[in-house]
């Protein structure tokens, strides 16, 4: 059934495409527009997942500190609680899958009058299309794709294969006169009060002294990306006579896992909110981690990050975090079934040592 779903999505695309263009003589006249004398209503649409939306987030903020704008983001069910918090955002919206929830959200934005719509998506999105083709806004933006016939502007899509993707998204600033500036971009999550507070106590509990925190997630959110009981035991006997406090992370529906791991030895920290895991980053001096969403959060708090990434069928640069400083070990196979623990020992260790003495040094100064 979802595969003819799928046929039928991909069918209609491509009829919307032939058929649907929004090129008008407005992709002549963004030059004519000084958008710092304007106040401007902007809807940002970014579904899927939670690493979609943090990836996002440079693009809002940039947006907001250069435009006189409301922005509101149009999210996925699986990701809208990374807006809902966020300074920048002024409102956020959930998604309603299927043709109702389309042609509902069709309704809001044009009752709503957003000036600009923008479709944040690297890729194309079948019902991102729908969603913009079918809206009456006077300006649609985009990356330049094969939908590129639904906007009424587009910009130039870097290189997937040498440019990050939240280089790639940031370019849709340019559409608004606004040259970004890509060294001082960086991915944005704001923790409750209530979660900080909560991960403090968790803290202090485990822990009677303040050391180097070492965090260790096991999870990706797929068995594909599950290294492995005894591969994780090794590691953290690798660094067991280090001077560190170490937490090791994972959703509840991992936690037995976890706890195979840590054997008793180390706390396990397996919350249900996200909010709470964020804010546990945030308070890491260096996060280890298949590639999942923590490592933009890792990135939004400048925390160290070693990852192990599968990068099977693609070209496309890896997702590592933007601003913090990290390595990583890439596999081509689709899982981590053989990627043995010695292949990953020895580039662990140094930039272990790396970041651990950059904390030693920088409490010294202290």
């Amino acid at each position: 059934m979802k595969k003819i779903e799928n046929i039928l999505k991909q069918f209609l695309l491509k009829l919307l495409l032939k058929t649907g263009s929004s090129k008008s003589s407005n992709s002549t006249t963004l030059n004519n527009i000084n958008f710092k004398y304007l106040k401007i209503k902007i809807l940002l649409i970014r579904l899927n997942r939670i690493g979609d939306a943090l990836v996002t987030t440079p693009l809002i903020k940039v947006l907001k500190n250069n435009l006189d704008c409301e922005i509101e983001v149009l999210s996925d069910s699986k990701n809208h609680f990374i807006f809902e918090n966020n300074p920048y955002v002024d409102r956020t919206i959930i998604f309603e899958k299927g043709l109702g929830g389309i042609l509902r959200i069709r309704k809001y934005i044009n009752e709503s009058k957003f000036d600009f719509i923008v479709d944040t998506h690297d890729d194309v999105s079948t019902t991102v299309s729908y969603i913009v083709a079918m809206s009456k806004s006077q300006f649609k933006f985009g990356l330049k794709k094969s939908n590129e016939i639904i906007f009424t502007n587009t910009v130039a899509r870097l290189d997937a294969k040498n440019h990050h993707v939240v280089k790639r998204i940031l370019k849709l600033s340019e559409l608004f006169g606004i040259k970004p500036n890509f060294g001082n971009c960086n991915t944005a999550y704001f923790p409750t009060d209530k979660s900080i507070e909560y991960v403090q106590e968790y803290l202090s509990g485990n822990f009677t002294e303040k050391r180097f925190l070492f965090g260790i997630n096991i999870s990706a959110g797929s068995s594909a990306r599950f290294w492995g009981v005894e591969r994780f035991q090794k590691l953290l006997d690798l660094i067991s006579d280090k001077d560190t406090n170490i937490v090791i992370i994972s959703p509840p529906q991992d936690r037995s896992l976890a706890e195979n791991i840590s054997l008793g030895k180390y706390p396990v920290f397996s919350e249900k909110e996200f909010d709470k895991a964020a804010a546990l980053i945030s308070q890491l001096d260096l996060l280890f981690t298949p590639d999942t969403s923590l490592v933009h959060i890792a990135s939004a708090f400048n925390v160290p990050v070693f990852g192990l990434y599968v990068k099977y069928k693609t070209d496309g640069v890896i997702w590592y975090p933007y601003k913090s400083k990290y390595d990583a070990v890439i596999t081509e196979e689709p899982n981590f079934d053989n990627l043995n623990f010695e292949q990953v020992q020895y580039k662990f260790m140094t930039f272990f040592e790396s970041v651990f003495n950059d904390f030693e040094n920088k409490n010294y100064e202290k």
